[in-house]
């Protein structure tokens, strides 16, 4: 439990799978989006970046549970990658 309330892991978590959603978003085919690729390219590092503000925003106003902002961000960052990967028309 003491793991998961560090700020220094929880930057490390979010800086991971934002690394990870961005590789996933690279090797999808988003040939038919047009000029929008680049905004979908980056779309995780955007969430990255906004989480982990949010995150800094938290430890200011409360010390406790400011782990689960990270893993909303992550896993919406995450989520978000796959379902582009896979499910794009």
């Amino acid at each position: 439990m003491r793991y998961l309330n560090s700020p220094k892991w929880n930057l490390f978590g979010i800086v991971i799978l934002t690394i990870l959603s961005t590789a996933i978003l690279w090797t999808s085919d988003l040939g038919g989006v047009g000029m929008g690729w680049l905004i979908i390219m980056y779309l995780p590092v955007a969430i990255g970046i906004v989480t982990y503000l949010v995150y800094l925003l938290s430890r200011i106003f409360t010390k406790r549970y400011n782990w689960t902002i990270s893993i909303i961000g992550m896993a919406f960052s995450l989520f978000l990658s796959i379902q582009f990967h896979f499910f794009n028309n």
